[in-house]
């Protein structure tokens, strides 16, 4: 688990700045990583078929 999602999951009880000022983070960056989660996931899903196409390719390669 990273700092973020640390503080994700407990902002309800503990609040976003408190956690923040503890971990040593700034709001600003735990708000823009909240913002840009979703294209931080559909990256990874992109990067995720092509190590998956590089892999077969590297597969089959080695057998020809």
């Amino acid at each position: 688990m990273n700092r973020y999602q640390f503080v994700d999951d407990h902002q309800r009880r503990h609040g976003v700045k408190r956690l923040c000022d503890i971990l040593g983070l700034a709001r600003s960056s735990f708000y823009y990583r909240r913002r840009t989660a979703s294209a931080r996931a559909a990256r990874q899903t992109v990067e995720a078929g092509i190590a998956a196409r590089i892999r077969k390719v590297h597969q089959v390669s080695a057998y020809t």
